[in-house]
């Protein structure tokens, strides 16, 4: 009986006191969805963990790789530019050998012109060509001799080619 000045008393909420805490209904599968949800969790974010370490390693690697590529472009870069300029030289060489070649070229065809002509002339005036060949040599050979200091054979080699100057006159005379 509730009299007056009395508090009244209130009736305990939940399952009876003789049931476990860790027993109860509502709490076991409260406990079970977090466990669940826990492990979840946790499986999600060791896989974020492994993708992200690979993807850091091939980015690692990637990088190492594109920094190599770099230095052998580069490499290949300055041998390419040393190779050029070797071709420029040998190019401007061979343009200077082309042209070298053109006059002595020329020269040649000037030469050939002018030894047929005084050929086609000692010809025409009756020397005779083969005897005029050896008497120029002997005087080559003397003037030769004159150099080294050796009058006398000099003297000595006129006088051995001596009759082949006098044949190559015209006419022989």
């Amino acid at each position: 009986m509730i009299g007056r000045g009395s508090v009244p008393r209130l009736a305990p909420v939940g399952p009876p006191p003789s049931v476990s805490w860790a027993a109860r209904p509502w709490r076991t599968a409260g406990r079970a969805r977090a466990a669940a949800l826990v492990a979840v969790l946790l499986s999600v974010g060791a896989v974020i963990v492994v993708t992200d370490t690979r993807g850091r390693s091939e980015v690692r690697d990637t990088t190492a790789d594109a920094v190599s590529l770099r230095r052998l472009e580069a490499s290949e870069a300055a041998l390419l530019v040393e190779a050029r300029a070797r071709t420029w030289v040998v190019s401007t060489q061979d343009w200077s050998h082309q042209a070298s070649l053109a006059k002595v070229r020329a020269s040649l065809a000037t030469t050939g012109a002018a030894n047929t002509a005084t050929a086609a002339a000692l010809a025409a005036a009756d020397y005779d060509i083969g005897a005029l060949e050896t008497c120029l040599a002997g005087a080559n050979r003397a003037l030769d001799q004159l150099a080294v200091g050796q009058p006398s054979g000099a003297l000595s080699s006129l006088s051995a080619v001596s009759s082949s100057c006098n044949a190559a006159r015209p006419g022989n005379g």
